[in-house]
């Protein structure tokens, strides 16, 4: 039975290049495109409040076929 190696750079690598930028993106976006009007304020903050939640859902879904990822493989080892 072979044994699948266990890669951290490839999960640092991945979490630096996917998971990171969004949040950034984000506030990067907020701080140049800050309105000086308190209404176009507010549709500013409920786009990116929108763009996390959304990233958000993304990362617990990702996390989710992971662990199915990982527990269908370690059923097929078994067998």
């Amino acid at each position: 039975m072979l044994a699948c190696p266990d890669s951290r750079i490839g999960l640092i690598a991945g979490s630096l290049a996917f998971i990171l930028p969004p949040p950034l993106l984000c506030a990067a976006f907020l701080v140049q495109r800050w309105p000086v009007s308190g209404g176009d304020r507010v549709l500013v903050v409920l786009a990116a409040v929108f763009v996390l939640l959304t990233w958000g859902y993304a990362l617990v879904r990702g996390y989710r076929a992971m662990c199915w990822i990982r527990t269908t493989d370690t059923w097929l080892m078994g067998r």
